[in-house]
């Protein structure tokens, strides 16, 4: 054994064995036990992974900082020429990552670690990547689904300087039920179907409500270019304000009411109220309920007459006044496309 752990941390980098990870959604329920109550941490949620790393990785900004860090007490430390700070500036990682992948080989997750020599450990959380829409200049985040119990394999690569390599692995292990529940639940593939269909509709609920958003930004700054406008167009005034009013309707239809939101008040059934109802199904070991799946459809098709609705404003009716507050002489808007 000793021979064969020599051998190990001898390599570059080593991903050791994963032992069985049990699948349940983890609670706190602790109470106040009072102020004189013994606290730690719980052992790490989810499949764990432990990794050595013989010599690690290190930025081009830790390395230079080691050198500088070697410069004897009475020598100058050398200047580092503006290309090399502004190459650390640009540089993205190095990273090491444990790749996660389901039986059909498709990557599950991928769990960032130390990049530092030695040995480590991390735990992925039993969730996919999250599958949120990414936003220009935001990192879509959130959480992702659950993963379903079976088999899974780990895989240790480095992503430096925009190329990945494959470490080490990759190491297979599984993800069962820590206990089965008193009512059956539905198969995997029911599950699976129905998750798909969550993410489809939470896709296009999301598109939908950015376009919208994106919208009334643009009706609302075509206002206030007429404001600053060279020539007074009244009736112009009047059809922003219309299709201001339009918008906002249509964000109540999607999403609800914003004045009963302030209190509390429940609303009619929503786009918006729909899709998180029916993601409650995902939220348990059980899986969907008939009412879950029946949210879904309710849903979409609700979020359909809305989608064109939008997309006829959006496509139609904003570019058409963005011309017309252009003729007026009005100051021009950022992202507009009168006269393209």
């Amino acid at each position: 054994m000793r021979e064969l752990s020599a051998e190990l941390l001898s390599r570059e980098a080593a991903l050791f064995p994963i032992r069985t990870a049990y699948w349940y959604v983890p609670r706190n329920v602790v109470g106040d036990p009072g102020h004189n109550d013994y606290q730690a941490d719980n052992p790490p949620f989810g499949a764990v992974f432990t990794y050595h790393l013989r010599d690690g990785y290190q930025s081009m900004e830790e390395e230079r900082k080691a050198l500088e860090r070697a410069v004897a007490a009475e020598e100058d430390v050398p200047f580092t020429d503006w290309d090399a700070l502004e190459a650390e500036m640009r540089e993205q990682g190095p990273a090491v990552r444990v790749v996660v992948r389901d039986e059909s080989g498709s990557v599950f997750n991928r769990v960032d670690g130390p990049t530092s020599a030695g040995l480590h450990r991390v735990s992925w959380n039993l969730r996919h990547s999250p599958q949120n829409l990414i936003g220009l200049g935001s990192s879509g985040g959130g959480s992702g689904l659950w993963a379903l119990p079976g088999s899974y394999t780990a895989t240790l690569i480095k992503v430096e300087e925009g190329q990945t390599t494959e470490l080490t692995g990759p190491v297979r292990f599984e993800l069962v039920p820590l206990r089965e529940g008193a009512l059956p639940r539905p198969s995997d593939q029911v599950v699976a179907s129905f998750r798909d269909a969550v993410v489809a509709f939470q896709h296009d609920f999301a598109r939908t409500e950015n376009l919208l958003d994106e919208s009334l930004q643009k009706v609302e700054a075509l206002q206030t270019a007429l404001e600053r406008a060279e020539d007074d167009d009244p009736g112009l005034a009047s059809r922003l304000y219309d299709v201001r009013l339009e918008l906002l309707e249509l964000r109540e239809a999607l999403s609800g009411s914003e004045a009963k939101d302030e209190i509390g008040e429940r609303d009619p059934p929503s786009p918006g109220n729909r899709l998180s109802v029916a993601s409650r199904g995902l939220t348990t070991t059980y899986g969907p309920t008939e009412l879950h799946r029946s949210m879904v459809e309710a849903g979409r098709n609700e979020l359909a007459e809305i989608q064109v609705e939008v997309e006829r404003l959006a496509e139609q009716v904003i570019p058409e006044l963005e011309r017309a507050v252009e003729a007026t002489g009005a100051p021009p808007i950022e992202g507009g496309t009168a006269g393209a």
